[in-house]
């Protein structure tokens, strides 16, 4: 049906911005591809992650986190489909806040290039971007923090300000880690293969409803960083996870080249409206 009035329907950017969290909700809700029983069950998966992450704490490489009670039927926000799973975000993911001891950066700490310092300001379409504006601190400052180091894949969230806004990390040749500011929060992948799901999730209003129950401050919005773990996700298979992003990436390239028709079509009829006007005027 939508496809048959698709013209008619998607006429204006919001409206293809509501067709893209609509593509979003089908993913996550497991109704964007179809299911395959042979799929390894996302039940699999969390424990190949915990068993993962056990030893890590073993290894004191990240820190024990408190257990949560299982998610209680009433508790889930919706049905999944065989094989998937709802589970929590601290489940899949080790968190680490940014040092705010006495040796945090100040503005004599700062330099014209060394390691990226981010903050909100450099969240840009979901990732940390690396414009003009972005502040560095000198290798050596960094050396002496103690918390707050990115790694490739790494997820950072903002905790004060526009909360539950996320952003991936991606490391390139010149910049191999980073740095944040004392608003952000690292959302540590145990598994990275599943940082395009995540990414994708994050952007989803599963995700936005959820977070959002958990604000609070009525002047300065803010949550804390220990609530971030309570988040609810739904995991599918691992098998499934790669199907819904190919599609969701397809569909989104579609709607993208979509709004850029409509940005050229509305351009057409300003210039159009404009000679006529000039013409009227001159007549």
């Amino acid at each position: 049906r939508i496809a048959q009035h698709f013209d008619i329907l998607f006429t204006t950017e919001h409206s293809i911005d509501q067709l893209k969290q609509t593509i979003l909700q089908l993913a996550v809700m497991g109704k964007l591809v179809p299911q395959d029983p042979n799929d390894e069950p996302a039940s699999v998966l969390l424990e190949k992650i915990a068993a993962e992450k056990e030893q890590l704490i073993k290894d004191k490489v990240i820190k024990k986190q408190k257990p949560l009670p299982p998610i209680s039927e009433d508790e889930k926000p919706f049905e999944l489909p065989k094989g998937w799973e709802w589970c929590y975000l601290s489940s899949l993911v080790s968190f680490e806040n940014g040092d705010r001891s006495s040796r945090y950066p100040n503005k004599g700490d700062l330099v014209n290039s060394g390691i990226p310092f981010f903050g909100a300001p450099d969240i840009k379409e979901g990732k940390l971007t690396y414009s003009n504006d972005l502040r560095f601190i000198s290798p050596q400052k960094f050396e002496e923090l103690s918390n707050g180091k990115l790694v490739d894949k790494d997820f950072v969230m903002l905790l004060r300000g526009t909360v539950g806004k996320v952003a991936q990390f991606n490391s390139n040749e010149k910049h191999s880690t980073g740095f944040i500011n004392a608003q952000m929060l690292i959302i540590r992948l145990i598994d990275k293969n599943l940082d395009s799901y995540l990414d994708r999730f994050f952007i989803s209003n599963v995700f936005k409803n959820d977070i959002g129950k958990k604000i609070s401050g009525a002047v300065i919005k803010q949550i804390p960083a220990s609530v971030i773990a309570t988040i609810k996700l739904p995991l599918p298979p691992r098998q499934e996870q790669n199907r819904i992003i190919k599609k969701v990436n397809a569909l989104m390239f579609i709607c993208d080249k979509l709004k850029l028709r409509l940005l050229e079509s509305q351009t057409t009829q300003l210039h159009l409206a404009d000679a006529m006007a000039e013409q009227a005027l001159n007549s």
